[in-house]
């Protein structure tokens, strides 16, 4: 295990605060184009005592307080300090994978497969250790799944809050967490569960509505769905390409032994509801944001931590056939 994470720290090294060492020809940025980043060293500028006069905090950035604010006090400087945060945050979901993994009943040596597609992975490279916050999103929708499965709803609900500090999308850990819970419980005990599924949606429009008045910002464009911003997306290979590389092998591993493969021999009903919601969400949310911002990979990385799962239950039962 500790190799494992060693190996994806390495990983993750090479785009360190976007220094791009040795593949920029591949990134095209070098640090010269921060992107997002800038937005969140802002949002850092703001909880560290910089004067308000010398920041422009952009909304929906200065939404997403989490991770800055932590970043904040840590040394080396804003833009490092995000990056500590994205590396624990990316070693927090590998683990907690490992042990989602474990807890399903997969054994250790699936368990380290489903682990290994998480970390040694495009989008751990890519988008790891670059400024952005997704990276939190991964490791609380990680962590989320994990309660989840040992049926601690309120860690749950403590996670989904703090997680929507960081970033809105990290609200799918809730949904998830339902459809367990719905799925899960017998009809006799379902009003509990809908007044417990109802308790996590207000907690998470209390922490919505608190992420946007932690930080002034201003409003930044419109995110109004436009056929535009479609055929823009579609206009952009790059874009396309980083998406499939982001979905990457667990997709295929699942696409293409999932067919034969029953995964439910291998989970519950309630498990693999959790789990395909997962994938479903984020594929909601690139279909979503074609029209509404600009794509790439980043959109559905949330899809791995569920689909590395299920990619680790079809060769497990792929290779349990052919000892038959």
């Amino acid at each position: 295990m500790f190799v494992g994470l060693f190996v994806v720290i390495s990983l993750m090294m090479p785009r360190f605060n976007q220094h791009d060492r040795a593949v920029s020809a591949i990134t095209g940025t070098d640090g010269i184009n921060l992107g997002d980043a800038k937005h969140y060293i802002e949002v850092a500028g703001f909880f560290a005592g910089e004067s308000r006069d010398s920041l422009t905090l952009v909304a929906p950035f200065s939404d997403r307080a989490l991770a800055p604010a932590i970043a904040s006090v840590l040394p080396g400087g804003h833009m490092t300090g995000l990056n500590i945060v994205n590396a624990l945050a990316v070693l927090s979901a590998c683990v907690a994978t490992f042990f989602t993994s474990l807890r399903l009943g997969l054994g250790r040596r699936y368990s380290l497969i489903a682990t290994a597609l998480l970390g040694v992975s495009f989008p751990v490279f890519y988008y790891g250790t670059i400024g952005y916050i997704d990276p939190v999103v991964l490791a609380a929708l990680a962590i989320g799944l994990l309660t989840t499965v040992h049926k601690r709803g309120w860690l749950v609900l403590v996670i989904v809050i703090f997680g929507v500090l960081a970033k809105e999308s990290t609200g799918f850990a809730g949904v998830v967490a339902a459809v367990y819970l719905i799925t899960s419980r017998p009809t006799i005990i379902r009003g509990r569960t809908y007044a417990s599924v109802l308790a996590m949606i207000a907690a998470v429009g209390i922490a919505y509505i608190m992420s946007r008045n932690l930080v002034p910002g201003d409003g930044s464009g419109s995110w109004d769905p436009t056929i535009q911003k479609l055929k823009n997306n579609l206009g952009r290979p790059r874009s396309t390409i980083a998406v499939v590389l982001t979905f990457g092998l667990p997709s295929l591993i699942v696409a293409a032994t999932g067919a034969k493969a029953n995964l439910k021999s291998t989970f519950p009903t309630p498990v693999l509801a959790a789990l395909i919601s997962g994938v479903v969400l984020a594929i909601a949310q690139l279909i979503i944001a074609s029209t509404t911002a600009s794509l790439d990979g980043r959109l559905v990385w949330v899809a791995q931590r569920y689909l590395v799962i299920l990619a680790a239950a079809a060769v497990k039962l792929g290779c349990d056939l052919n000892r038959r």
